[in-house]
């Protein structure tokens, strides 16, 4: 392999090294140990409910106690007193509120049942004791059993589809004194509100499951015969989430109902968080300890003029792999926030849709109970009071229709029928339908169970009468809410509207006449009448339930899980534009289960596409691309700078060697023109002179200033405080350059003006200079020749202003420049004025000048002012006519003429001559002026 290749392949090995031992580090550390602490707060999580409930089971045990110990009930056993029993359980309202009670059983020491009483509002008053048990008296049997050990107990009881916290204490005297005559129970169903409290109480979302009920699967079944008493276990739901499973048992020491407590996902996703937080920050290390060292091993690389382009490829490679990395972990996390944060959305939502349906149904039972207690209140009910009470309630929940079903034995039924004819019915009669539909008289049955009052009446024609008896499925509902004494419902059936089909159910009520006032007991007869009925179209009821919820993009389905399963679908519903393809989890599902009508309902959940679009933006499917996009500019701008690195190098060794042939240069061109060269450090106070400097002044080499304060001391004191300020105009940025003329002292003790011109190249962030350079010039002998020319201009100005000839020294625009005392004399402007700086053309003299034929002329067309424009100067004749007090003259002009400027000198000499007299004009040529005029600027 060359050996070019080999930092490649470092570079590459060392990567994937660091990534396995992220994993390793992940998967067998980290994320052990969270799983391990999620699974033991589920197990604690799960004994905390546990025990909840059994202080939920002693607090009963202790109200118990008081009932138990009270002389009143150890006499109530032996006498049988009634006014007991009126007195203390005739308001089981008052006493389920107050206690929590449901049931109450006394049992004397034969194990004959004295008093039975079980009252729940949620199941719609008193219920009999067999709808505890899946067969008669089973429930009796099972409280005499445990009545024939005379000790206080406590425990749960699975009774029919309820779990009962059951508590029992021997009757004895308040002084706990004499034989005991029997046990007292107290009973409280372990039912919605009890769970909902203690989920509130101990803040976990449990659950409990009697054996019995469907929402187990076939792993959750199999633990009512492996898990032993005080044993959990922990294995996945239907919901592939971890559980925590705990067994409660009876008092026959056999499983009644498993407690079901999930395993808190936060903690293994804050162990997954936590595992990736340190991933990117190892891998984000690794990569820049592994670029540092790759660079730094191949500096010498660069140095010898060899390919880096496999280097930098190398930690290019390097930079794309980690930050797919890093994409990958964020895209990850961003993942499981979001859909936690969709799924605690949409268990949210669901619980709420939920409820509302449940609350609906329930609303619908405390509506039917009102119509029965309007039977049971008054002794009889004609048609127009039954049609005013049940209108309104008819009308608000979405009754198909609302029926009164009266119990006809086979005796009474002439005699019935009679009767409806005479109240204005005259074609009644109990009926039957044939299977093609036909209303036909009802064969011989001993008990009927005809429809006899019927709202809305606008369709009881072919209802009133009708024999439910003749329907199996109505039939078995009524039979059972006789039975029980508590709503039953039908399974799914067909009901007719304006010739449909339409799915729907039944309810029947059933309504019994006490022969006996007050509260019905074990000695009190209880007469079967008849069932109050509600027909429902389940599109209409789960339609109206679910509008009152919200959100909206909720899929949801009600099963009837006590029917068939090829019939236990009641509603499915499916919002507009709804897809059961949500794109998240598929078993993301929120399910509860009801007891509605003696049927074990089940209402299910799903999310839609439009319920996880609404509850988040999905922003982690941006990551990907994000990251891609972030990690190929990162790589291909490391590739930059590595590249560049040796281009830089080599850039540096070409600019090194033209600045040395550029200094070689710059020295000599100093040299030949005489400058020498200083450089300031301020900071250190170090003052360099080249030789140059240090010959200018007749010293040696080194033998000249190394500081300042030396430097200063060569300064004429004359010059030195003004050079000095110069100085420090350009340190204090109020000059741009330093620029000073002084004299300085050479070694024999002679002084020479030398030129000092210097810049400061760089500053710190206080504005405080770094560093100064510049140059010294001797300019002494400049100074000389400037001496010399000052003496000359003064000696000529002097003359130009003693000359008794008027003069004046104009511009090429005509600005007057020079004039002397006998030109302002001679113009007779001596008290005006000066005309310095001002046009010629400004001043009229007095005189005026004329061309030989006497046309006067303006002064701009004197031939001086052509000779000013660079033409050639011609003189004609010119007359001039002098005022009064201005003496006549002969103008004699001068003039030059250049493309930049022209400057005219105007001699004036008197004469005596006649003013109108006329004059030759004479041309004077060009005057043999100097290459450098006088007083030009």
């Amino acid at each position: 392999m060359p050996s070019r290749f080999i930092p490649v392949l470092i570079i590459l090995c060392c990567f994937i090294f660091v990534i396995s031992a992220v994993w390793v580090l992940d998967q067998w550390v980290v994320e052990p140990v969270f799983e391990n602490l999620e699974k033991s707060q589920a197990l604690e999580d799960s004994l905390r409910v546990y025990e909840t409930l059994w202080r939920e089971l002693s607090a009963q045990t202790q109200a118990l106690s008081g009932w138990a110990l009270w002389d009143d009930a150890y006499d109530y056993v032996q006498t049988r007193n009634k006014a007991f029993i009126e007195s203390n359980f005739s308001n089981w309202p008052v006493l389920e509120s107050s206690m929590g009670l449901n049931l109450c059983y006394i049992v004397d020491t034969e194990g004959q049942i004295v008093f039975s009483q079980i009252y729940d509002s949620d199941l719609g008053g008193y219920i009999t004791a067999d709808v505890l048990s899946d067969e008669p008296g089973g429930f009796d049997r099972v409280i005499q059993s445990i009545a024939g050990n005379p000790q206080p107990y406590e425990g749960f009881i699975a009774a029919g589809n309820n779990l009962i916290l059951l508590a029992g204490h021997p009757i004895l005297t308040s002084q706990g004194t004499g034989s005991s005559r029997g046990m007292m129970f107290f009973g409280k169903f372990c039912d919605l509100s009890i769970l909902n409290s203690t989920r509130k109480q101990t803040h976990i979302p449990f659950d409990v499951f009697l054996q019995s009920n469907s929402a187990l699967n076939e792993s959750e079944k199999s633990l009512f015969s492996s898990l032993k008493a005080g044993e959990t276990r922990v294995q996945p739901a239907a919901d592939k989430r971890q559980h925590v499973y705990r067994m409660l048992f009876d008092p026959f020491n056999q499983p009644v109902a498993l407690l079901k407590v999930p395993v808190r996902a936060d903690i293994s996703h804050a162990g997954k968080s936590t595992s990736r937080s340190v991933g990117i920050l190892v891998i984000l290390i690794a990569v820049f300890l592994i670029s540092a060292g790759a660079v730094v091993s191949n500096r010498w690389r660069l140095s010898k003029d060899e390919s880096v382009d496999l280097v930098a490829i190398g930690i290019v490679t390097l930079i794309l792999l980690a930050g797919l990395s890093v994409t990958f972990f964020v895209h990850s996390e961003m993942k499981d926030i979001y859909q936690e944060e969709v799924e605690a959305s949409f268990r949210a939502a669901a619980e709420n849709r939920i409820n509302g349906i449940h609350r609906h149904l329930q609303n619908i039972l405390h509506e039917m109970d009102a119509v029965r207690r309007f039977f049971e209140g008054v002794d009889s009910v004609d048609r127009e009071a039954f049609r005013r009470f049940v209108s309104p309630i008819r009308e608000r929940f979405h009754f198909k229709s609302i029926e009164w079903i009266s119990k006809v034995i086979h005796d009474q039924r002439l005699e019935f029928e009679k009767k409806a004819q005479n109240d204005g019915l005259s074609s009644f009669r109990i009926s039957e339908r044939t299977p093609q539909g036909h209303l036909i008289p009802a064969g011989e049955r001993s008990v009927y169970f005809p429809i006899s009052f019927f709202e809305p009446q606008a369709s009881s024609k072919e209802q009133i009468g009708f024999d439910i008896a003749s329907d199996p499925i109505q039939l078995q509902a009524c039979s059972d809410a006789e039975l029980t004494g508590m709503p039953a419902a039908t399974p799914i059936v067909a009901i007719q509207q304006n010739g449909r089909e339409l799915s729907g159910f039944r309810i029947f009520v059933p309504v019994y006449q006490s022969s006996a006032a007050g509260v019905p007991d074990s000695g009190t007869s209880r007469v079967f009448v008849g069932c109050v009925g509600g027909v429902f179209l389940t599109a209409d009821i789960m339609n109206h339930a679910i509008e009152q919820t919200s959100p909206q993009g909720l899929l949801t389905q009600i099963l009837d899980l006590s029917a068939p399963p090829e019939s236990r679908l009641l509603h499915d519903h499916t919002p507009r534009m709804g897809q059961k393809d949500s794109g998240i989890d598929p078993d993301l599902v929120y399910a509860r289960e009801m007891r509605f009508g003696g049927r074990i309902w089940r209402t299910e959940v799903h999310p839609d596409r439009y319920f996880i679009t609404a509850s988040g933006t999905a922003s982690y499917r941006l990551v990907p691309y994000v990251g891609l996009l972030i990690s190929i500019l990162l790589a291909l701008y490391l590739y930059s700078l590595i590249t560049q690195h040796r281009r830089a190098e080599n850039l540096i060794k070409t600019r090194t060697a033209e600045l040395l042939r550029s200094e070689e240069r710059w020295q000599f061109a100093l040299e030949g023109a005489g400058d020498g060269v200083w450089d300031w450090n301020p900071l250190t106070d170090e003052l360099f002179f080249s030789p140059q400097c240090e010959a200018m002044l007749g010293y040696g080499k080194n033998e000249f200033a190394s500081n300042p304060n030396e430097w200063t001391s060569h300064v004429h004191p004359e010059d030195l405080d003004r050079t000095l300020q110069e100085l420090d105009l350009h340190i204090e940025n109020a000059a741009p350059l330093f620029h000073s003329e002084f004299r300085m002292r050479c070694r024999d003790g002679s002084y020479k003006w030398i030129l000092a011109r210097g810049k400061i190249l760089s500053r710190d962030e206080k504005g405080r200079p770094l560093r100064m350079i510049g140059t010294l010039t001797d300019v002494t002998r400049i100074r000389q020749f400037e001496k010399e020319l000052s003496e000359t201009k003064t000696i000529l100005q002097e003359a130009f202003q003693q000359s008794p000839i008027p003069m004046v020294m104009l511009s090429a625009d005509g600005i007057v420049r020079i004039i002397n005392e006998a030109a302002l004399l001679f113009l007779g402007i001596e008290d005006e004025p000066s005309p310095i700086g001002q046009s010629i053309s400004s001043y009229q003299p007095s005189w005026k000048y004329f061309d030989p034929q006497g046309v006067p002329l303006k002064v701009s067309e004197l031939p001086v002012f052509q000779a000013l424009k660079g033409n050639s100067m011609k003189i004609g004749s010119l007359v001039c006519k002098p005022s009064p007090a201005t003496p006549a003259g002969i103008w004699r002009l001068r003039g030059r003429s250049t493309t930049k400027r022209a400057l005219c000198w105007l001699l004036f000499q008197s004469s005596r001559k006649l003013p109108n007299a006329k004059f030759q004009s004479r041309n004077f040529g060009t005057p043999k002026t100097s290459s450098r005029p006088f007083m030009t600027r």
